[in-house]
């Protein structure tokens, strides 16, 4: 699960020139994720226990049940104050949605469905540019 991610990382960056350095903190910040998912941030989110391996499961290699998990935790991360751990939870949604995710019809087929869209329409008026601009 993890390895496909990072391969995907891999063949994005293959064509920009200097990527070293910018894929292996991107693959550093993954294997990161991976070996501590934010289960906390998950379970008070969606109100329900969470494993670290179903986290693992949403954030790498959701399965369509979990794809309207992105749109909860993403809706609360916008309403969090500045600050709050979970901001970090959804700038991670964000970059695995854009680096990962994007290309995956089903997933953005059911992202949409689960008003996905809610949280991406906050976000333009973020004050935060980075996130606005995803």
């Amino acid at each position: 699960m993890l390895q496909e991610a990072i391969d995907v990382i891999k063949k994005e960056f293959e064509n920009v020139p200097d990527s070293e350095q910018l894929t292996e903190k991107v693959v550093a910040k993954l294997q990161q994720t991976y070996d501590a998912p934010p289960v906390k941030d998950f379970e008070v989110v969606v109100n329900k226990p969470f494993t670290a391996d179903e986290v693992r499961t949403t954030l790498f290699a959701p399965q369509e049940n979990q794809i309207p998990y992105y749109s909860v935790i993403l809706l609360a991360a916008i309403e969090a104050p500045i600050g709050h751990p979970l901001s970090k939870t959804g700038s991670l949604l964000l970059t695995l949605m854009y680096l990962i995710h994007r290309k995956s019809l089903s997933f953005l087929k059911e992202f949409v469905l689960s008003e996905g869209l809610v949280p991406l329409s906050k976000m333009m008026q973020n004050d935060n540019l980075y996130e606005r601009s995803q």
